[in-house]
């Protein structure tokens, strides 16, 4: 998952994650979960369409959710030191 995190655009509007539904549904612990279906579980992510055959597409559910993610991923690219955000960088809505 670090890998894929690193290069995804959470910029993008049309941010779609593309999970296979038999990972999605798959009712292993969460030590051996896929990430995006342990952050959709949690609320990072919400279904993007409905649940098709094969597939399962999911997105960012807000702009909270987006900046939050956005600074996880830079503190890991530029290896700053975690949770750097405040509560005052929030974006205004």
């Amino acid at each position: 998952m670090a890998d894929d995190f690193l290069t995804i655009n959470i910029e993008d509007k049309d941010f779609r994650l593309k999970v296979d539904r038999s990972q999605f549904f798959n009712q292993d612990s969460y030590y051996n979960m896929n990430p995006k279906v342990l952050l959709f579980q949690t609320g990072y992510l919400t279904l993007a369409s409905p649940i098709r055959e094969d597939v399962v597409m999911l997105k960012l559910p807000n702009e909270e959710i987006r900046y939050s993610l956005r600074s996880l991923q830079r503190s890991f690219i530029f290896n700053l030191p975690k949770f750097m955000i405040t509560i005052s960088r929030l974006p205004r809505v």
